[in-house]
């Protein structure tokens, strides 16, 4: 970037209209950022997990027991295991993995959750963790992560 594309980022940024810490839009001569995207691999391991989940959901409301097969609660496990394990390349991956186990555990149940531990000061590593993940699927909320 040569200093006089600098200098006009510059003043565009400076004369842009304050938008919550957001510029609407940037010189055509100047690169626009783009949000790094989900890893492909990611996206279909949390494809396919979600589908599993469906199956297992279908079958728990489905069935008089209300539990669902071995083999499709076994196929569940090993899905979140394959997205858990997935070594995220990006925040936009960890972002998706949230998004991903906000379907399976509603948010506002792990408010209580986590909101009770804090109340009674027994937060441990475990709830911690938990907290970890209720910001990041609350950063995810509303978002088409895989």
């Amino acid at each position: 970037m040569t200093v006089s594309t600098r200098r006009a980022a510059l003043g565009a940024i400076l004369a842009a209209p304050l938008t919550g810490g957001a510029v609407m839009a940037l010189p055509s001569n100047v690169p626009q950022p783009t949000a790094p995207a989900v890893s492909p691999e990611l996206v279909r391991l949390i494809a396919k997990h979600d589908r599993i989940n469906a199956i297992l959901n279908r079958e728990t409301q489905t069935d008089d027991s209300s539990l669902p097969s071995y083999g499709t609660m076994r196929a569940a496990r090993h899905a979140r295991t394959r997205v858990t394990g997935f070594s995220s390349r990006s925040f936009a991956d960890t972002l998706a993995k949230a998004a991903c186990l906000g379907r399976l555990w509603p948010t506002d149940e792990l408010a209580i959750e986590v909101g009770l531990k804090v109340r009674q000061t027994e937060v441990c590593m475990d709830e911690m963790a938990l907290g970890l993940a209720l910001e990041l699927m609350r950063f995810a909320e509303g978002t088409l992560c895989a």
